[in-house]
């Protein structure tokens, strides 16, 4: 009896554990950075041509094989490349655009961080270009696998829009956007590719 309540005491343990560290673990006493974005300019992910690790959690706990054979330079082993091709929903011409990531250094699930440093360099004809930076948090996206894994739906994401962003900014800008300031948000929307928020203003 005694071996049964310990084993039920590890299990319940170990869930609960889990549990805590997919919903953020230490890293939920922390401050986390709100994004709003008012009023954006939304660009629906249309194609992607991608090289380097997957963008999805598994590859960043290392379970996940690399996209189109990877990156034999061991300086870009754990990066990402991908060609995208985002088109507005307002009228006008698709905007081109280069997103490279890599793993954060300071990632750690024991203090609530699985995130990866993403920069965009976008071409929008008719606009300008703009230069993006941010950070890709994977937490959220992981705890939703598990969460869909456990009750019978496969490890999968939730077919709706997964906010991806934190910390996210423009860094620089050129043509009509050259005075442009502000932020921006990506979001994963299974099974489409997503759509990346852009909230400019002028400085």
């Amino acid at each position: 009896m005694r071996l049964i309540i310990a084993v039920v005491g590890l299990v319940c343990g170990c869930l609960a554990s889990s549990a805590f560290l997919l919903a953020g673990g230490p890293g939920l006493l922390q401050a986390r950075i709100g994004l709003a974005v008012d009023e954006p300019s939304e660009l629906l992910v249309d194609q992607v041509i991608s090289r380097g690790i997957a963008e999805h959690p598994a590859a960043l706990l290392g379970l996940a094989a690399s996209q189109g054979g990877g990156f034999s330079d061991p300086g870009l082993r754990h990066a990402r490349i991908g060609i995208v091709r985002l088109d507005s929903a307002e009228a006008g011409a698709s905007a081109l655009a280069i997103k490279i990531s890599a793993p954060a250094t300071d990632n750690s699930l024991l203090n609530g961080r699985l995130y990866m440093q993403s920069t965009w360099n976008m071409a929008w004809p008719g606009h300008g270009s703009v230069f993006l930076t941010g950070r890709d948090n994977h937490l959220p996206l992981l705890a939703n696998l598990s969460w869909n894994l456990v009750n019978g739906d496969g490890f999968k994401l939730s077919e709706r829009p997964h906010p991806l962003s934190e910390k996210a900014r423009l860094l620089g800008a050129g043509g009509r956007l050259l005075a442009a300031e502000g932020i921006y948000r990506e979001y994963v929307s299974p099974p489409g590719a997503g759509k990346l928020e852009l909230g400019l203003g002028n400085n």
